[in-house]
């Protein structure tokens, strides 16, 4: 409408005093009838100011009678974000169902039971939307940005692509398999992304062990099992920022009502196990990981606040992201590392982790020049190793407080916000406030980050080596490292 409107008046003649308006001279404007740019015209009406409340809303929560629950944290913002998340990641995948929850990310926001793809977008665009959805390995998040206005629009968008979406359309099966191999095609192009990729798949035994990407979209009768069996009521958790629980509630619940009464599906236990990817390359960039595991996962919340000032704490970077605020130049990696370990030629280090509900693994990724592959693995457990004594008090400060200014940086965007309060939801049946993250951050010292190393060093360790695989240690000699 409004492109059709802007070619009707591009279309019409302008009067002519308008039109000889673009050649009168400056000069010729009377400015004694201009007032002043800083004051207010007579007629104008401005709504009143509301008062930000003067600390942070709690999010409140309400299950809903077949057990759905929805939280929302009434932030005061012009735009509302809702998040729907469920468990229904690539660790709930049998062999039949490969791919499913990938194809779900990518079938999002498209066809559904009750719209074409057409429509969606169109509604979308009426009411100002913005939409994602992302696959892990343990949840989906479907995500809609609106203006405030719009809240009930929204949530109807939302629930009705995760709830009905239609596994029959040709195209939209066609586009998301374009996507995955797409996917596929990054992952392998990426060394860091395919060393993590593999070793998550040796490193656990049982659903976390399922592979994330595979390229392949299930046929349609195995989607719509795996939608049925994992779309339940006891699985899913609505979260909201910047609207009100009373209005999220009456949104959400006429709709969520349809979803059966069922508990979240139970799963077979994981185990993490440690493992080995070797693979021989002839490129001139050889690659290091060496990782140990997290037990607890992010559900023990003291480990998994640990975990987050270390990330803080040994940092990461590339050589291309040297000299910016907040690249990681004052991170222990950047300086022992990228910087002191520069005449190796190593090229990126990083600390990596692969966290997930109740069990995870960390260590460090170097990589650098083949003809110096024999130094890597020796660099990243000797950075591994540091964190029982080499830590100062000088970067253990820095690192918390980067932890939490980060923290408290994201928690000013409202689709975090909404994620966030579903995702803790979801994973620890509440939502922590900031001042518990605040008080864990602040309390921790030195001896809490070597505590940490022990316990990391009782676990069997992850380990990979891309490039000349003659001039790498083996596995067995890089553990006995931390079994000393």
């Amino acid at each position: 409408m409004l492109s059709q409107a802007g070619r009707r008046v591009r279309g019409l003649a302008l009067p002519g005093p308008l039109r000889m308006m673009s050649v009168v001279s400056e000069s010729a404007i009377d400015r004694s009838r201009i007032g002043p740019m800083d004051s207010m015209l007579g007629s104008a009406h401005v709504a009143p100011k509301e008062a930000h409340p003067a600390t942070r809303p709690a999010p409140k929560v309400t299950t809903l009678a077949n057990g759905a629950r929805v939280a929302a944290e009434d932030t005061p913002n012009p735009n509302a974000a809702l998040a729907l998340v469920v468990n229904a990641g690539s660790c709930y995948e049998t062999p039949a169902s490969y791919g499913a929850s990938q194809t779900l990310q990518h079938l999002a926001f498209r066809c559904t039971k009750h719209r074409m793809h057409l429509s969606t977008v169109r509604e979308m665009e009426a009411i100002g939307a913005r939409t994602s959805c992302a696959a892990t390995r343990e949840h989906l998040v479907y995500m809609v940005e609106a203006p405030r206005p719009f809240v009930r629009e929204a949530m109807e968008l939302l629930c009705d692509t995760a709830m009905n979406p239609d596994f029959s359309s040709a195209v939209a099966r066609s586009d998301a398999t374009a996507m995955m191999t797409r996917e596929v095609d990054a992952v392998k192009g990426d060394a860091r992304m395919q060393i993590m990729e593999e070793l998550q798949r040796r490193a656990f035994r049982g659903p976390l062990g399922n592979p994330m990407y595979t390229g392949m979209v299930p046929t349609a009768q195995a989607l719509e099992a795996f939608h049925a069996q994992l779309f339940t009521a006891g699985s899913v958790v609505v979260g909201g920022s910047g609207v009100a629980q009373d209005e999220i509630v009456t949104a959400a619940e006429p709709m969520l009502a349809a979803l059966p009464q069922a508990p979240p599906p139970a799963l077979p236990p994981s185990t993490y196990v440690g493992g080995d990817y070797s693979q021989f390359s002839a490129a001139p960039e050889a690659h290091v990981f060496v990782g140990l595991g997290i037990e607890g996962g992010w559900r023990n919340l003291e480990r998994a606040v640990k975990q987050t000032v270390i990330s803080h704490l040994m940092g990461s970077g590339a050589s291309f992201s040297s000299g910016g605020p907040g690249k990681g130049m004052h991170s222990r990696l950047y300086r022992n590392v990228l910087e002191g370990a520069a005449h190796l030629g190593v090229s990126s280090a990083s600390y990596e982790m692969a966290c997930h509900d109740d069990m995870g693994f960390a260590g460090v990724y170097v990589a650098g020049a083949s003809v110096n592959a024999d130094k890597l693995a020796d660099i990243a457990v000797k950075e591994m190793l540091a964190l029982g004594s080499g830590v100062t008090e000088e970067e253990l400060e820095r690192a918390k407080r980067m932890a939490l200014s980060t923290t408290k940086m994201m928690l000013e965007t409202p689709a975090v916000v909404a994620e966030d309060v579903a995702k803790n939801l979801a994973t620890w049946g509440r939502i922590p406030e900031v001042k518990e993250y605040e008080d864990m951050i602040n309390k921790l010292t030195l001896k809490d980050i070597a505590a940490e190393l022990k316990a990391m060093s009782a676990t069997p360790l992850t380990y990979s080596a891309v490039g000349p695989l003659s001039s790498f240690p083996s596995y067995t000699q890089v553990a006995k490292a931390f079994s000393k």
